[in-house]
């Protein structure tokens, strides 16, 4: 179970941690659970201030679920 920075609760796998951000992909059912990551040394990504993720899992959050979120939600368009 979590709560988000929104206030929103919802459930979580088991091995997901506390920094891991919800991302609502175009197209798709659940709300999916990502990691920052580092990019290797050196790399163009490292470079431009720009991060890697990696996919924690899918997750269900109560009021984001089949690609809706609210107007009152931190969005960032990717």
């Amino acid at each position: 179970m979590c709560v988000t920075d929104g206030k929103f609760i919802g459930l979580v796998p088991a091995y997901a941690k506390k920094g891991d951000v919800v991302f609502v992909a175009r197209g798709v059912q659940a709300p999916l659970l990502l990691r920052r990551i580092d990019a290797p040394p050196g790399s163009r990504v490292r470079k431009e201030g720009l991060w890697h993720y990696t996919l924690v899992g899918e997750c269900y959050i109560h009021g984001i679920m089949d690609g809706v979120y609210g107007p009152d939600m931190d969005v960032e368009i990717f």
